[in-house]
């Protein structure tokens, strides 16, 4: 253990926390002599003080020894974290690039000359979102004023026949006013684009007036297959 070093790193240690050489020898219960003696490289603290001064200031202790330049454990306790941190975000930038990138977009509307709406498909290799709105009534007049509305999204492969999603409801309402409404948002939703294109998807509306019921269907497609 090199005193000169070792006095060399104790006054750093001290400046650096803005205290007097009075005051640093006043924490550690020794004189100032003392302080300046071991500054000087005249001598050197017990171990026990050398555990003290390691530990009250958060010095790495075998860098202190060593007279190397002094390594605070907070600050590496830090870059570790920071280290740490760094790789995960790249970690999540990497992986979000590769799940959600490349997206494509295709334009959904209806192939019924009653209805019109806004609609798209967003997809990638991995998952297909879909997001439909803005829909309106073109067919022959209708004022009926419904005693309530519901409708859902509907998927049918063959003979099998899957709820998507289902839509805000109404009450009291003409078929024009509820379809006004009606936003449909399906995230993660699981076909491929292909199988979309394929599928024979609608939304069907059910509009009850008393105990009648009317059934409106609206047929989707995408413009321009996949």
């Amino acid at each position: 253990m090199n005193q000169e070093k070792v006095g060399k790193i104790i006054k750093k240690i001290r400046i650096e926390n803005n205290l007097t050489q009075e005051k640093f020898a006043e924490e550690l219960g020794v004189t100032y002599q003392a302080v300046s003696k071991w500054e000087n490289g005249k001598s050197l603290p017990d171990i026990s003080l050398i555990k003290e001064i390691c530990n009250k200031y958060n010095i790495d202790i075998n860098s202190f020894l060593d007279g190397d330049n002094v390594k605070n454990k907070k600050n590496i306790k830090l870059i570790i974290i920071f280290l740490i941190m760094f790789f995960i975000l790249i970690v999540f930038l990497i992986l979000l690039n590769h799940n959600d990138s490349n997206f494509e977009f295709k334009q959904i509307s209806s192939s019924c000359s009653s209805f019109t709406l806004n609609g798209t498909a967003a997809y990638n290799k991995n998952k297909t979102s879909l997001s439909i709105s803005d829909i309106d009534f073109c067919g022959d007049e209708n004022d009926i004023i419904y005693d309530s509305l519901d409708c859902k999204l509907y998927e049918e492969n063959g003979v099998k026949k899957n709820i998507i999603s289902s839509c805000n409801s109404g009450k009291d309402k003409s078929l024009e006013s509820y379809i006004k409404s009606i936003k449909i948002n399906v995230n993660n939703y699981n076909s491929m684009c292909k199988n979309f294109s394929d599928a024979n998807m609608y939304i069907e509306i059910n509009a009850k007036e008393g105990s009648k019921t009317d059934i409106y269907k609206i047929p989707l497609k995408l413009k321009n297959n996949c």
